[in-house]
């Protein structure tokens, strides 16, 4: 009796840790939730974009593959989904249900701000200079890195606000084949990448292009892995849900 009532006892505090750090996580997004800020983040997302666009890919797409239209999905990573976060935070906040969109959305902000850190890192290491220009660059795609979570967690836990500013809740988790889906144009992408040389422009003597490839590729399978386990997640509490 005495074993059952600790095991009792430690299971209630682990529910009051996570409702705590729920708790937590629910004020952190009602603060960027709020317009003020969330005006200043898509703002900033907006001049990511734009400038993302014309000068770290601008030659890239207007030169180097000016003739081959069909690489330009694959080519402005960060910058393309700097703008994607955009739609989908507006989408997430109107209620829409574009789960395939922000599936995708999430996977390529933490996939390719995941890049951007570790190919800063590497060249820092590999005795590349630490430059302002270079710590925003990174500083700003740990900022991806968490807005890919953030939209992640809204799959999980969707919340809008509708006409009249009624709130309201979608139908909540990730779906299978939108991982699968997500996971085919990633693995799409790294091929483009490098198996038909369409990468980013980096320093391949400070950094290795081995640790670029090969780091990007593991980090599709691994993403993919997560979506899929969270997936199978919300099957599996839907499925207690409807027994109850």
């Amino acid at each position: 009796m005495q074993a059952e009532s600790q095991v009792l006892q430690d299971e209630s505090s682990q529910r009051e840790s996570r409702v705590d750090f729920l708790s937590l996580l629910q004020r952190l997004l009602d603060i960027v939730e709020r317009w003020d800020i969330a005006a200043v983040l898509i703002a900033f997302n907006f001049i990511g974009f734009v400038t993302g666009i014309l000068f770290w890919y601008g030659d890239h797409l207007f030169n180097r593959a000016a003739d081959q239209w069909y690489f330009w999905p694959f080519i402005p990573d960060c910058p393309l989904f700097a703008g994607l976060f955009i739609i989908a935070f507006l989408g997430l906040q109107r209620g829409r249900d574009w789960r395939l969109f922000y599936t995708i959305t999430a996977y390529g902000l933490i996939k390719y701000g995941v890049w951007t850190v570790v190919y800063s890192v590497g060249y820092w290491l590999g005795g590349g200079p630490v430059e302002p220009m270079s710590l925003a660059l990174c500083f700003s795609h740990v900022g991806m890195i968490l807005e890919g979570v953030y939209v992640s967690y809204r799959i999980m836990s969707p919340r809008g606000v509708g006409t009249g500013g009624v709130a309201f809740s979608l139908a909540a988790g990730f779906r299978q084949r939108d991982v699968f889906f997500a996971f085919g144009w990633f693995l799409l992408s790294d091929f483009v990448d490098y198996g038909l040389g369409q990468h980013p422009m980096f320093d391949p003597i400070v950094v290795p292009i081995a640790l670029i490839k090969w780091h990007t590729i593991f980090t599709t399978f691994v993403l993919a892995a997560l979506y899929l386990v969270l997936s199978r997640r919300r099957c599996a509490e839907a499925a207690y849900s409807s027994e109850r």
